[in-house]
């Protein structure tokens, strides 16, 4: 029941202060930023299943999905020190 509450929270705070940071510092129109937070969430709420689902089916035959996230998940440590190269 309170498997994802972690991330779902965390995810929810960046959200609401990543809308209150454009708005208040760099200027977006808060309708504009209200829009595509729409979009953004419809658009979550229909690629994770196709993902799951394209997931799901790629790996049936074999349960190791770590083959792939491996390669996939590899340049993540590189966003983290991105903002002192600006």
């Amino acid at each position: 029941m309170f498997g994802d509450w972690g991330g779902c929270m965390t995810f929810t705070l960046m959200a609401s202060i990543f809308g209150l940071y454009c708005t208040n510092v760099l200027g977006v129109d808060p309708v504009l930023m209200g829009t595509l937070t729409i979009i953004w969430t419809v658009w979550d709420a229909i690629n994770d299943p196709m993902m799951g689902a394209l997931m799901d089916k790629a790996f049936a035959k074999s349960t190791i999905r770590t083959a792939s996230s491996v390669p996939g998940c590899s340049g993540l440590p590189l966003c983290w020190p991105a903002p002192c190269w600006v």
